[in-house]
């Protein structure tokens, strides 16, 4: 991986990241009122239960699953959002395709499984308007968790979709993101079990962290021949404006 230096345990959890402005509460209403097509289940994985999360109802779709249920207890308690990231394939009942959201991602606007999954069954792999080949490295540990995947996709013998540019891999969008169930397991358990049993031992974020979900859509798109379609998503950064996102950019 590249580079070997880690994160502070102090600087992993910056105060944005702990404070709880009930941005899960919105993101489930949010669903509620803009998907109403989807009917399956609702896994919201954490330790803590909401005082306002009701999920005695016999019919509710909410499940809430404790980490306990999907990592080993030597690896817990965990801080580490890519740790949990890299198990959730193990969610008793997961679904082979599902979605995935943080607990701050809220829908704005009606959206369709169409928008995810043509077909129902071939995901739709969004990428923003930045490479992530141009990342800062010193910038942040999110940004270098994008890097070290990229070696890993890279140290990778043979691609199996040669058609695909591998100079051209995207930085995901803070939005929804599509999964393949089986694309997970291969990666996680036949290809990279070591590497997700080392960053599954982070208990809070590492700087030789892998980024789960980019590697995870990154490998469906370059080494398996399922079905999947690319789009792009233009990001909220502005090329000329005072925007964090440009600290990230290399001209």
């Amino acid at each position: 991986l590249l580079g070997s230096n880690r994160l502070h345990e102090r600087h992993s959890i910056s105060s944005s990241l702990s404070k709880d402005n009930n941005e899960l509460c919105f993101s489930l209403r949010s669903i509620e009122k803009f998907m109403p097509s989807f009917q399956g289940h609702i896994y919201v994985v954490t330790d803590q239960i909401p005082n306002w999360l009701n999920v005695s109802m016999p019919q509710s779709q909410l499940r809430v699953i404790s980490t306990q249920k999907i990592m080993d207890n030597r690896y817990l308690p965990t801080f580490n959002s890519h740790a949990i990231e890299a198990n959730l394939h193990k969610i008793p009942h997961l679904k082979e395709f599902y979605l995935y959201f943080n607990d701050d991602y809220i829908l704005g606007s009606p959206v369709f499984i169409e928008d995810f999954f043509i077909d129902g069954k071939c995901p739709v792999i969004y990428g923003d308007d930045r490479l992530t080949s141009n990342t800062n490295l010193t910038l942040n540990i999110h940004k270098k968790a994008m890097l070290n995947t990229n070696a890993l996709l890279d140290g990778l013998l043979s691609k199996v979709n040669a058609s695909v540019n591998d100079s051209d891999r995207r930085f995901l969008p803070h939005a929804p993101h599509p999964i393949r169930k089986s694309i997970a397991e291969e990666v996680w358990v036949s290809k990279f079990a070591d590497i997700q049993r080392e960053q599954s031992s982070h208990r809070f974020r590492d700087m030789n962290d892998v980024h789960p979900t980019y590697f995870v859509s990154r490998f469906l798109i370059e080494q398996s021949n399922a079905c999947v379609e690319q789009r792009r998503m233009k990001s909220a950064c502005f090329p000329d404006g005072p925007d964090f996102c440009n600290q990230v950019l290399k001209n």
